[in-house]
């Protein structure tokens, strides 16, 4: 296919940006140097909420707009959101009552700043600590939940996310966005705030056209963004349905696989 120059490249975190929770490696650091001193504007766009995000943000001095929460909120991290498609009390509370048919975890996000989850696995033990940020234990999550929150996510072992996932999806039918963004979890909100959605509020505020972005990544949470980029990437061989959605694939994270976008910017018209 014929390359044309992106005005903004947006970037999933995990599996595309990172090789692990914390530190963006030296080689995707000058990736990301290399494709800002072309003029190109570099967006983070995650399903990490903002508390986890914040870290690789500032870790490539950027200081722009995120999206997070896989779409639903879009902003910078120190102003008023430009949207937030937050979940409403009595959805989020549907949610996590469905969510306890299976055996996991369940994290809600109240806003930006707020993880919680209703209880500590042995998955889920040393998150606080991997992630650096704290996260507040509430059991109500699991019995009594009627607060809003920007996504409700499932924490469980990958046979149990398999079996979960199928049935979130079966039960609510198109009303919510179920998706499992790695083998051990679950996203769930609202069904039209998908990546592609929040990464379109931002252009469109910027005036940005959907031809001049490029998107990159790796995982089933990656695949409307990527479908909707003027040109889109997948990273690495995990997710089999985004390989076959993207329109280039790249080397894998743990391969420093975004150095590989700057021959490609090159060639580029």
């Amino acid at each position: 296919m014929k390359l044309t120059t992106p005005s903004l490249l947006a970037l999933d975190l995990d599996g595309t940006l990172l090789k692990q929770r914390i530190g963006v490696s030296e080689g995707h650091q000058r990736a990301v140097a290399a494709v800002r001193e072309r003029g190109i504007e570099v967006v983070i766009v995650t399903g990490r909420p903002l508390i986890t995000a914040r870290a690789p943000w500032a870790d490539l001095a950027l200081d722009n707009e995120l999206v997070c929460f896989n779409g639903v909120w879009v902003g910078h991290p120190d102003r008023e959101p430009l949207c937030a498609a937050q979940l409403s009390g009595p959805e989020a509370a549907e949610i996590c009552a469905a969510m306890t048919t299976y055996e996991g975890v369940i994290c809600a996000y109240p806003d930006s700043a707020t993880w919680l989850m209703d209880h500590y696995s042995e998955r889920t033990a040393d998150w606080e600590q991997s992630y650096q940020v704290p996260i507040g234990i509430e059991p109500r999550i699991r019995s009594n939940w009627d607060t809003p929150s920007l996504k409700i996510m499932f924490v469980a072992e990958p046979a149990e996310i398999t079996r979960a996932c199928a049935g979130l999806r079966e039960r609510f039918a198109g009303r919510f966005h179920v998706v499992a963004s790695e083998p051990d979890r679950i996203e769930v909100h609202h069904a039209h705030a998908t990546k592609a959605w929040g990464l379109a509020q931002l252009c469109e505020q910027r005036g940005i056209a959907r031809d001049a972005v490029w998107a990159c990544g790796d995982a089933a949470n990656d695949l409307e963004m990527v479908s909707w980029a003027g040109c889109g990437f997948a990273m690495g061989t995990r997710c089999s349905e985004l390989r076959d959605r993207a329109d280039l694939c790249l080397p894998s994270a743990q391969d420093d696989g975004l150095l590989a976008l700057l021959p490609l910017l090159d060639a580029a018209s």
